[in-house]
């Protein structure tokens, strides 16, 4: 077993704490750093954060209390080897749970010390004890590089709230005499107008040897066009450099980008580092969705053309022909994304909450399915009882007649809370056993209506 140095830090960022019970999606941002240890070890450092309003809160001796867990594995993705496994708990107190009191976050850091020239995964997972139902997951995979000091080496991009001169080195987030907050979710913006970041070069004091040494900073949009330049000149005074920075946001418009770092000797880039972010400002939008923050926050900005495709193929019950046609007429992946996240976003039940719950139960039904109702050269989503369960989703009850005399074989499903109470009967059509239900008859408005489904199933 590979030797590892864990160290937690934890810091609890409280600035209100209550909820109304959890009545909101269950949100957990997270995001990750790599830094220099020693030549054969890296630094990976994990960003969390908790929003109060996710979590479902129990009265316990004059404090209402959550308990957020935070779940680890990192894996050598080549070997398949669990390097680490763990879950730790992080607990809540408050005794004020009205929603207007829930605007904080509960901010985590922990940090690994691992091997360096490897592969890595890893699977974050949040959740609530006190209803473990209420969860999310984030998932990374990455290599970790040698940061050795010859040749020159730089850091990755670490995102931030803010950075601050310190020289408290008990604090959590001290680096190099600063104090650097994380911005697990890498958004800013409206609320938050400042972009600082942190990074640190490796080598660089040994390999100038008097030459001329640069650093060029700039950001990128979507579609690769410079936003944002500078060049400063670089002093290298020591192997191990620590550097940061600030970049106002408050008038990029709406999207996603990418800051660039990049070390030039001579003109020549000898190093270079870059981070995603994105940027919500109501007003300043190149976006034809009405929910900004949300969209930028959803998965599908990172969605490929394929995803897209596919999860738009597979809303076939769900879509209109209107729909369709539009979906069909769109040039790019960026506006598929976007047709896609609206899509979702008008058939949201709940959009006070930041997630899709519509989509979320969709997703839910279309895995059961697919996995329930396969049958002979169909996947389990495009069968009779796919499509219904997909719609409806599951029957209050299944009343299964199989092997019966003189009748093939045929299930009854109820749906006691659809239209005050409906049915649906699928049966085999050719041949008992043969194991390929399809919908003979069904009360359920706008589905086949066949009085006579019962003789149709008899056996001749």
């Amino acid at each position: 077993m590979k030797r590892l140095i864990l160290k937690i830090i934890l810091l609890l960022l409280v600035v209100s704490q209550s909820v109304s019970f959890a009545q909101s999606k269950f949100m957990f941002d997270a995001d990750y750093s790599l830094f220099r240890y020693t030549d054969s070890k890296s630094v990976l450092e994990v960003y969390f954060d908790f929003y109060q309003n996710s979590f479902k809160y129990v009265y316990e001796n004059n404090y209402f209390v959550a308990h957020a867990v935070l779940g680890f594995q990192l894996t050598d993705a080549d070997t398949k080897t669990d390097i680490i496994n763990k879950e730790f708990r992080l607990d809540l107190n408050t005794t004020d749970t009205t929603s207007s009191k829930l605007k904080s976050k509960e901010i985590s850091q922990v940090t690994f010390f691992i091997e360096a020239d490897k592969n890595y995964s890893l699977v974050l997972v949040g959740s609530d004890n006190n209803s473990p139902v209420r969860r999310d997951t984030q998932k990374f995979s990455f290599s970790v590089p040698a940061f050795t000091i010859y040749p020159v080496k730089a850091s990755s991009i670490q995102l931030s709230t803010s950075i601050e001169k310190s020289t408290n080195k008990e604090s959590s987030f001290y680096k190099f005499g600063v104090e650097v907050v994380p911005n697990p979710n890498s958004l800013y913006g409206n609320t938050l107008k400042s972009l600082h970041y942190y990074y640190e070069l490796y080598g660089f004091k040994s390999f100038l040897e008097g030459a001329d040494a640069s650093l060029h900073t700039f950001v990128t949009g979507i579609n690769g066009d410079t936003v944002l330049s500078a060049t400063d000149v670089l002093k290298a005074v020591n192997d191990v450099m620590s550097l940061n920075g600030v970049i106002n946001v408050d008038t990029m418009k709406s999207g996603s980008y990418v800051l660039n770092v990049c070390a030039s000797r001579n003109g020549e880039v000898v190093a270079k580092t870059e981070k995603k972010f994105f940027v919500f400002n109501t007003g300043k939008t190149n976006y034809t969705v009405t929910d900004e923050e949300g969209y930028l926050k959803s998965e599908f900005v990172t969605y490929s053309e394929q995803a897209v495709d596919d999860e738009f193929d597979k809303t076939l019950y769900l879509r209109t022909a209107v729909e369709k046609s539009e979906f069909d007429k769109l040039k790019n992946v960026d506006e598929k994304r976007k047709y896609l996240y609206k899509f979702w976003k008008k058939r949201d039940t709940k959009p006070e909450t930041p997630r899709i719950e519509a989509r979320d139960e969709f997703v839910k039904r279309f895995r059961e399915a697919n996995s329930k109702f396969k049958q002979s050269f169909s996947e389990g989503w495009r069968s009779d009882r796919g499509r219904i369960y997909i719609i409806y989703g599951p029957p209050t009850e299944i009343e299964r007649h199989y092997m019966e005399a003189n009748t093939k074989n045929y299930e009854i499903w109820t749906y006691d809370n659809l239209e005050g109470g409906t049915m649906c009967v699928f049966g085999e059509t050719v041949s008992s056993e043969e194991g390929s239900y399809y919908l003979m008859h069904s009360t359920i408005k706008n589905e086949l209506y066949d009085i006579d489904w019962k003789e149709k199933l008899r056996k001749m």
